[in-house]
């Protein structure tokens, strides 16, 4: 579980970051499942070097490895016919772990993100190493579910625009930016795709947020304040880097909306 989680913890740092895409995650995602479908496949000699590490431990704590009592009927725990220590924690424990590992990792990404992870094939990137029936099934399933008009046409288009030029450097916001122009509705494909959220950790960020806007002594305001308050504190950076200039536009639109006994303040 150590090695495991060591492998893991990279990969879920940046899960937790604010700037992260569907793009990043999925390349990320791809990578594990072909770590452990790897290590699931050769689980006799990876185990067996976790094995001789955690046996020389053993050694140096004195302590002898044995494997649990077998009986005919167990009801607790299951009997595994083994001839040795080592076979019976790879097929009791190593190979459970990397199994639910697998099953979890493709549980959470690959079936209920089908949709917005289509998306992707419209970078030129990356559907030049597809197959050209493989993208156009899927710009047909991107069209079934977000129903963008148009779609399937300039996605032909698109394809051939991006044959012959070279596209490695190029990102999502580059594309949006620069070569979107006579492509509308790939542009609102892939807003959609930029918008889509990788995690959920910005939305976990806001409920902290909450908790310290919402003290005891500012406790009873309308929705409409406690929402701008929030995003005051949420997007903080954004004002301080130009405060002066929020801070007059914040009294200009609050003076144009203010009771006309406050009207006098900002004459």
């Amino acid at each position: 579980m150590a090695k495991y989680s060591a492998i893991l913890e990279p990969v879920t740092n940046i899960l937790q970051g604010v700037s992260v895409d569907l793009y990043k995650v999925s390349k990320h995602i791809n990578s594990l499942l072909i770590l452990f479908d790897s290590h699931r496949i050769d689980a006799d000699n990876i185990f067996q070097t976790l094995f001789n590490e955690a046996k020389s431990i053993a050694i140096d704590l004195d302590i002898f490895i044995t494997c649990p009592r077998t009986v005919k009927k167990q009801s607790l725990r299951a009997n595994y016919e083994t001839e040795s220590c080592e076979d019976y924690y790879r097929v009791s424990m190593f190979i459970p772990y990397i199994d639910s590992n697998l099953q979890s990792i493709k549980e959470r990404f690959e079936k209920k993100n089908d949709n917005a992870f289509l998306l992707q094939y419209l970078h030129p990137n990356i559907f030049k190493k597809l197959e050209k029936k493989i993208y156009f099934e899927s710009v047909e399933k991107i069209f079934d579910f977000y129903k963008i008009d148009n779609l399937q046409a300039e996605a032909k288009s698109w394809y051939n625009f991006w044959q012959n030029k070279d596209c490695q450097d190029i990102d999502f916001i580059d594309l949006l930016n620069c070569n979107c122009t006579f492509f509308p509705s790939i542009a609102v494909a892939l807003e959609i795709f930029l918008s889509l959220p990788a995690t959920s950790c910005t939305t976990e960020r806001s409920f902290s947020t909450l908790r310290r806007v919402k003290t005891w002594l500012r406790s009873t305001m309308g929705g409409d304040r406690l929402s701008g308050i929030c995003m005051l504190s949420v997007h903080r950076e954004k004002i301080n880097a130009d405060k002066e200039k929020f801070i007059e536009n914040a009294l200009t639109q609050f003076g144009r909306e203010c009771p006309r006994r406050l009207i006098k303040i900002y004459i």
